[in-house]
């Protein structure tokens, strides 16, 4: 028996088509693939779609199936996802309908406009992610800018909602067969990830000094980390914006960057790996807690007598700024570096953000000795 006459298969009268209305954090999360599952695992009938800031669902099944649906589309939600769940109406079936729906699918987002929106932020690099990030068998094997459903890009590469790809900065990147195929297979961990991409149809890294101009994400970041070991500052383009980075062991950097920043004492933000922590400072529970949040905050943690970290980096504290990576080139960078690193804004005081590398470059040129580009 297929399963549309397995649906039909029940008492006519006591099959109910639902309109449930999802509102909250669920664009950019999977909610929609986690619902299509969710459907099929329950043989619940209908589709869902993404409307401005919202999702919608119409679920067709009998009464009892649809409670168990609309319970479980709260309390098993995706990770990120803080979903509000609005049951609008329900309407009994009755014995005279003849278009059931046959299976339960995504469909198209629309934009009706006047919604609660709810726009997720960036979300750091999840541990799938990041055990392929690392992995020499795995396709994306170092590439930068890894993704899934969980993780990845969010508000800053947003041009307009519904949150499909084609209304975020991914959409000039055509997606290769083997990202495609991702994309559209139902167990997939990256179905309906807007921002996925790989080696063969992704953003690249560009490095740019002035004796280099290397676009290739391998050969860049070679050549990224060769000049920050030679304590030069760098002006790297992350998810949300550019760092200014260098060696936080190297005085004569810390002293390069006060003087072309006219900081001479504001404390400096630090990025290092989560396993280098015990060997700089003296985190608590809590604050080990907070690091780890998907936002990667900047936490002020003590400083260990024992690091040896310049004085110069938080002058007169006994305190330091440290934050987690954030995505997968911050991985990278202290994978290959193998030390803390200075990680502060580049953004000029008082002034928009800077998103473009050629903004970045006329405008950030006497800050730093290079650039660590991409084209997203």
């Amino acid at each position: 028996m297929n399963s549309l006459a397995q649906h039909l298969s029940q008492s006519k009268s006591s099959i109910v088509c639902s309109h449930i209305v999802i509102t909250g954090f669920v664009q950019g999360v999977g909610f929609r693939p986690f619902v299509f599952r969710l459907a099929n695992e329950l043989a619940v009938r209908g589709y869902v779609c993404n409307n401005s800031g919202q999702v919608t669902v119409i679920a067709e099944a009998d009464s009892q199936t649809l409670d168990t649906f609309c319970q479980r589309l709260i309390t098993n939600a995706p990770a990120n996802a803080k979903p509000i769940v609005h049951l609008v109406s329900t309407t009994m079936l009755g014995e005279t309908r003849t278009d059931y729906y046959e299976d339960f699918s995504i469909r198209p987002s629309n934009d009706p406009g006047g919604c609660d929106i709810h726009i997720l932020p960036d979300l750091s690099t999840c541990d799938q992610c990041l055990e392929e990030l690392f992995d020499k068998n795995n396709r994306r094997y170092l590439y930068p800018f890894i993704n899934c459903t969980q993780c990845g890009p969010r508000q800053s590469i947003i041009k307009s909602l519904p949150y499909d790809r084609n209304n975020t900065s991914m959409q000039s990147f055509k997606l290769c067969r083997d990202c495609a195929r991702e994309y559209r297979t139902p167990t997939d961990r990256r179905f309906h990830a807007e921002p996925i991409a790989c080696e063969a149809c992704g953003p690249v890294l560009n490095f740019v000094d002035n004796r280099h101009d290397i676009t290739n994400n391998k050969l860049a970041l070679e050549a990224c980390i060769s000049a920050l070991k030679r304590g030069r500052i760098i002006s790297t383009k992350g998810i949300s914006g550019y760092h200014l980075m260098f060696a936080s062991t190297s005085v004569d950097a810390i002293e390069l960057y006060r003087n072309r920043k006219q900081r001479p004492d504001k404390p400096c933000a630090i990025l290092m790996d989560q396993a280098w922590l015990d060997n700089y400072v003296d985190a608590s529970e809590q604050e080990l807690v907070l690091l780890q949040q998907s936002s990667r905050p900047i936490v002020l943690i003590k400083c260990k007598p024992s690091s040896k970290l310049p004085a110069k980096l938080a002058p007169g504290l006994n305190h330091l700024g440290v934050m987690l990576p954030a995505h997968p080139l911050q991985h990278l960078l202290c994978h290959y570096f193998h030390k803390p690193l200075v990680a502060t804004s580049a953004n000029i005081s008082g002034e928009p953000i800077i998103t473009s590398n050629s903004d970045a470059t006329k405008r950030l040129r006497k800050l730093c000795d290079a650039f660590l580009h991409n084209n997203r």
